[in-house]
């Protein structure tokens, strides 16, 4: 409704002339007559805050998104250190908005660092070649943590410490932050009763990891304890160890995949039958009941073992010509 500004009666808001007195009617865009019918000015809202409020919500997400990813409830995404913050970072630049974006992936216990590499890659979760390249060059103080002196008499230097679980990584993620991801399961699976353990037997953990990964090859089940007394046996009387998975392990695990193949040095590092004591490093990635047998053996006097064909029954035995009859017994060719 306006006013007529002459007779003072109310009309309709598009009137042009008072119905009453006839007065022409001039509309005041600015101000209205009535102060009941005054137009609110809107409030300009600054493209300052506008920015603000869009990049307070973002950060809202990726703040309770980092939370759900390095929060308890999700072992299989605690890493360490330096590659706590490079998980955050991936996320930063990659955000994970749905499965598509994510896989899980299992690794059983046994694998090589090779194994991973291939698996790895047929997930789309990083290029086997970069990983084994870092793999084989870890920082420095991922070296020092793990209590690695001799990186440079190894093949793949992490080997054993690739922890076999099932894991879940981002698609394309980085390769420092795949590695912690299992470094990182292997440092919150081994406890200080395990390294007291290793002390009291008079070896490092790392010298335990490398006879934990040959019991994982050489058994990785019921007979682990056993398979562990022969060869803590053997380690204590200076006798060589003379596992062939050792052997295995360089031929089929590591040749393929160096530029140059097997050198001598290697085999001197790695072929039981030739080192004195231990390799130089594991030879695959033992699960956790392979690592307790490596600290636990049981007690025993034997110094060898071999298995049927059908790798089910294991035989043990004392003595040489003892050994020699199980073998028969085994079906093992040469006997």
């Amino acid at each position: 409704m306006i006013t007529c500004p002459k007779c003072r009666r109310n009309l309709p808001e598009d009137s042009e002339h008072c119905k009453f007195c006839g007065s022409e009617i001039k509309l005041n865009t600015d101000k209205l007559s009535s102060d009941s019918h005054k137009s609110k000015p809107k409030k300009k809202v600054s493209s300052g805050k506008i920015v603000i409020a869009t990049i307070a919500a973002v950060m809202s997400v990726v703040v309770v998104s980092v939370i759900i990813l390095l929060g308890p409830g999700n072992p299989t995404l605690d890493i360490n250190g330096n590659d706590k913050i490079s998980a955050i970072k991936d996320f930063i630049k990659n955000p994970v908005y749905n499965n598509d974006d994510v896989a899980t992936v299992t690794f059983p216990e046994g694998f090589t660092a090779t194994q991973i590499a291939e698996r790895l890659e047929e997930n789309n979760i990083c290029n086997a070649q970069e990983f084994l390249e870092r793999v084989q060059n870890p920082s420095e103080e991922l070296l020092n943590k793990l209590e690695i002196t001799n990186k440079d008499e190894r093949v793949f230097t992490l080997e054993g410490y690739l922890f076999p679980d099932t894991y879940e990584f981002y698609i394309d993620e980085s390769v420092d932050s795949v590695i912690g991801r299992f470094t990182d399961n292997y440092f919150a699976r081994i406890s200080d009763k395990d390294r007291q353990r290793a002390a009291e037997l008079g070896y490092t953990m790392d010298e335990i990891m490398t006879i934990a990964s040959i019991i994982q090859a050489e058994a990785g089940n019921s007979e682990n304890y056993k398979v562990s007394s022969v060869l803590h046996n053997r380690l204590d009387t200076g006798t060589p160890i003379e596992c062939d998975v050792t052997i295995n392990y360089l031929e089929t695990h590591c040749s393929p995949f160096l530029e140059n193949g097997i050198t001598e040095e290697n085999r001197n590092n790695y072929n039981t039958y030739k080192c004195p004591a231990l390799p130089k490093g594991p030879i695959c990635s033992p699960g956790y009941d392979s690592i307790k047998a490596a600290l636990y053996p049981a007690e025993t006097d034997f110094l060898f073992f071999v298995t049927d064909q059908d790798l089910t029954t294991y035989y043990y035995a004392v003595t040489w010509d003892e050994h020699v009859a199980n073998c028969k017994t085994a079906g093992v060719p040469g006997y």
